[in-house]
């Protein structure tokens, strides 16, 4: 099969396209060296716990293992949890020098946020379990200065610290483009102001480090199948810090189809579902830090903006009828306060297109967002009615694309 060059962003960046799929990465910003002119790198770096989740994974695990061996330090450990495997997950770990903790045992909560809980109790009091963790999935592409850019961040004291996720997407479209505008907007705007004022940023999955200490508190409280948004309300409501780490990035392979971004989101919509029902004190806690803690519950639930644009803008209008009507001071400052909101989401998208590797086509697929709401109703529906313990984004047997490294591997 006859394949299209990838189309890129940034310098030295190069692809390794497997043939049987095109690849579209999303690049933000310029490579930057492995930590070299880092903040803070003068301080003691701490050895990391390099933690990777797998089910069925062999199809992505090897490439991912491979990078993550070029870029360890001496002291880093690599752990695998091969979590309820059939294939040759266990076997493959172990011939990349993981060690390997097989989950067997049918009880227990299903997903990452169980075998997380898990290990968390396997490994407590281990000889190295003072380390920070870092946490990736099993189809993550670490970049060579991804530990190394988390390394300095956690050397600074913080709870957790949030890798870049820089998406992969195979066979571009206009509902594939939309997401990753989502995501670049979200993280290089909407999470660098967040920085900027001090307020936390989310954690996203993978390419999160967290404090040993901080982790297992938060883990024994896991019950959801979103455990990055369970992590986060978590670590939030107890006034942890969260910071982005502008010098670390991971590459993400979006979902390749349509029905897997539905999957994938009602996944998504189940978890947030389970964490307001299970978690509400920390919520209502989040509420009470004001708006640091407004803005990372948005963050977390008011996803999409193109589906919560429509609400806000209606909002913002009947604010504005009511203060003319009744000629309210009050209404008058709530219409202000949410002109102001939809106006920064405004601007903050405006920003993210600039983000993009071409401004055009993402302003040709922002024409087909109603496209992408229509991805989230039926990821809605879809969220009410599966009782899929795990609704799987992708097929497990072949990787869209690995871009190598920007040191030219």
């Amino acid at each position: 099969m006859s394949t299209t060059a990838p189309r890129e962003i940034g310098e030295q960046a190069e692809l390794a396209v497997d043939r049987e799929a095109p690849a579209y990465p999303i690049r933000l910003g310029l490579s930057l060296p492995r930590s070299t002119g880092l903040p803070h790198a003068h301080a003691p770096q701490p050895p990391l716990t390099v933690l990777i989740f797998a089910r069925d994974e062999t199809a992505v695990l090897g490439e991912t293992l491979r990078r993550l061996n070029d870029c360890l330090g001496p002291d880093d450990g690599l752990h695998v949890v091969a979590d309820h495997c059939s294939d040759g997950t266990v076997d493959l770990a172990r011939s990349y020098g993981a060690t390997v903790y097989e989950r067997i045992a049918p009880d227990g909560l299903p997903g990452k946020g169980g075998a997380l809980r898990w290990w968390v109790d396997q490994t407590r009091g281990d000889s190295d379990c003072d380390r920070p963790v870092v946490i990736l999935d099993a189809d993550s592409l670490p970049s060579p200065g991804l530990l190394d850019g988390l390394r300095v961040e956690m050397a600074t004291g913080v709870s957790a610290a949030q890798a870049e996720i820089r998406p992969l997407v195979a066979f571009p479209s206009p509902v594939s483009l939309l997401a990753a505008y989502s995501d670049v907007t979200e993280q290089r705007v909407f999470d660098a102001w967040r920085a900027r004022l001090g307020w936390p940023v989310r954690l996203r999955g993978t390419g999160m480090a967290i404090q040993r200490r901080p982790l297992e508190r938060a883990a024994a409280r896991l019950s959801t199948r979103a455990e990055d948004i369970e992590l986060t309300v978590l670590l939030g409501s107890w006034g942890a810090s969260i910071h982005p780490a502008p010098h670390a990035y991971v590459y993400d392979p979006k979902p390749p189809d349509t029905q897997g971004a539905i999957r994938q989101r009602a996944r998504w919509l189940q978890g947030q579902a389970g964490v307001i029902r299970r978690h509400p004190a920390a919520v209502t806690r989040l509420v009470l830090r004001g708006p640091a803690g407004w803005s990372l519950l948005e963050s977390l639930f008011l996803r999409p903006k193109a589906f919560f644009l429509p609400a806000k803008a209606a909002a913002a209008a009947a604010a504005w009828a009511l203060a003319v009507t009744a000629g309210s001071i009050l209404y008058g400052a709530v219409a202000v306060l949410a002109s102001l909101w939809l106006a920064s989401d405004l601007a903050g998208l405006a920003a993210g297109l600039r983000h993009m590797p071409d401004m055009g086509e993402a302003l040709q697929a922002l024409a087909a967002w109603p496209l992408y709401v229509g991805v989230w109703v039926r990821s809605l529906f879809l969220s009410a009615v599966s009782r899929d313990p795990w609704l799987r984004s992708r097929a497990t047997t072949s990787r869209t694309a690995a871009p190598r490294g920007e040191d030219g591997r």
